[in-house]
């Protein structure tokens, strides 16, 4: 009998889920779900860690992946002999330590747009260059990991939570559209960055590492699990009880 399968990675959306299910169920063959390789936990771990606590916290769910999956750990012990170095997170970007250029790629996409436009796709934000400066395939990306290492890990724990009326990316990695179209793993990302800093960061302290790894394996990880713990309910729920529309720079930028 023929077999269809499903990777996890292709239908990391709810409604699509939900979707491709009901497909399945009017199939008479069979038909087999994998997970991705573009998280390290599987979409029910966060669910299922957090089972019969009274609180989500995410630091302890972030100290469990520490653990887990051997990061950052000596001996059993966090290096550097904290878990998290949040407290030097939160610096302002005063001018102090010069912003080295991003950097941009010059992907060619006015065919794509001219597409976009005359089938009339409606879209959020507009788009009026000629080309993308994001990475579009894996060799660029990869440069876009290699630059983050050379030249703005040095600071990115500093300022990552900084913001500032005349810089756009201080010191960030520009990595999360490669890391969300699937270009890169998360854990092609960190092994990276723990080799160069491991082989050439004697100038860069543990906290900007830490402070990034934190981003990945912590944030990123557990508010998918969020996400899937929690839908689809989650999206119905209006905690702060805000009615209003969204504004119209929302969708336009």
């Amino acid at each position: 009998m023929p077999l269809i399968r499903f990777n996890t990675k292709c239908r990391d959306e709810y409604r699509l889920d939900d979707q491709l299910k009901t497909f399945c169920d009017t199939l008479k063959i069979n038909t087999k779900v994998f997970s991705t390789e573009h998280f390290y936990t599987n979409r029910d771990d966060l669910d299922t860690f957090f089972k019969g606590k009274k609180q989500w916290v995410m630091e302890s769910f972030y100290r469990d992946m520490r653990k887990k999956h051997d990061i950052l750990m000596v001996a059993g012990q966090p290096e550097g002999g904290k878990w998290n170095y949040d407290k030097s997170n939160r610096n302002k970007w005063k001018g102090e330590n010069a912003i080295p250029d991003f950097k941009a790629f010059h992907n060619e996409v006015s065919e794509i747009i001219e597409l976009l436009q005359s089938e009339g796709v409606v879209t959020i934000g507009t788009f009026n260059r000629a080309v993308f400066e994001y990475p579009i395939n894996r060799t660029q990306a990869l440069d876009q990991l290699k630059y983050f290492c050379e030249n703005l890990l040095v600071h990115f724990g500093d300022y990552q939570d900084a913001m500032h009326t005349k810089e756009v990316y201080l010191f960030h990695s520009r990595l999360s559209f490669a890391l969300n179209c699937k270009i890169l793993s998360p854990k092609n990302v960190i092994d990276t960055i723990l080799n160069y800093w491991r082989e050439y960061g004697e100038n860069i302290d543990v906290s900007q590492v830490e402070g990034f790894i934190r981003q990945i394996i912590g944030w990123r990880e557990y508010m998918r699990g969020m996400y899937w713990a929690l839908m689809p309910d989650y999206k119905t729920q209006n905690h702060l009880e805000n009615y209003n529309p969204l504004p119209k720079f929302f969708s336009d930028g």
